[in-house]
């Protein structure tokens, strides 16, 4: 007696489809939320290529989960890599033509020039150059000095990093932090700091005082 052929098993190849599905709209509308919030601190990624590629390599790891738990024959796993594809391919594409108009701003400062003196009235001085090297005007909203705001800081003098707008390419190249040499500020140490902008991101440098 003959036995019958092996069925296909299709809930895999469907239960991977649907999945790819939503993978791949979860991405899409991730990457327009990104769009729409133009907040991004790595601007310079291409933010869609990231998000692809990991959605990419998700679907793998989940077909080849799916492969092992319900033990698909190589007829079935082609079935399910040529639904995948069909799947993802368009949604590629689509995503691809929806992104090519959209542009990511974002915020980025860059830090330059930057040195510590003890000055003439035996307290430390930082300069520094601060340059807006992003997408957008920036605003500064606070500084804060081996992790406490400057507001709450002890043995203060001056500093005018905070409230400081700052177009596109624009510098501010007289920036300075005036602090009291004493039992805080010491000779040798580091000062790790931190400029927040009104966005919420927060951008650092460090320097050795004198």
């Amino acid at each position: 007696m003959l036995g019958r052929e092996k069925e296909t098993n299709w809930k895999p190849i469907l239960f991977v489809g649907a999945g790819i599905a939503i993978v791949f709209f979860a991405f899409f509308f991730g990457i327009w939320l990104i769009a729409q919030r133009t907040v991004w601190y790595y601007g310079e990624m291409n933010v869609a290529f990231w998000l692809l590629t990991a959605g990419i390599i998700f679907t793998i790891i989940g077909i080849a989960g799916l492969a092992y738990k319900f033990r698909m024959t190589g007829r079935t796993i082609f079935l399910v890599i040529l639904a995948a594809s069909l799947t993802a391919f368009p949604l590629l594409y689509t995503e691809y033509q929806i992104m090519q108009p959209i542009t990511i701003s974002y915020d980025k400062i860059t830090f330059s020039s930057v040195n510590a003196i003890v000055g003439t009235d035996g307290n430390f001085t930082i300069t520094l150059n601060m340059r807006n090297t992003g997408t957008r005007t920036l605003a500064t909203d606070d500084l804060l000095l081996n992790g406490t705001r400057w507001a709450d800081l002890q043995d203060k003098i001056s500093e005018n990093l905070i409230n400081v707008t700052l177009a596109t390419g624009m510098s501010k190249s007289d920036c300075m932090i005036r602090l009291i040499r004493g039992s805080t500020w010491t000779s040798n140490s580091t000062v790790e700091a931190l400029v927040l902008t009104t966005s919420g991101i927060e951008f650092p440098f460090n320097v050795t005082l004198p």
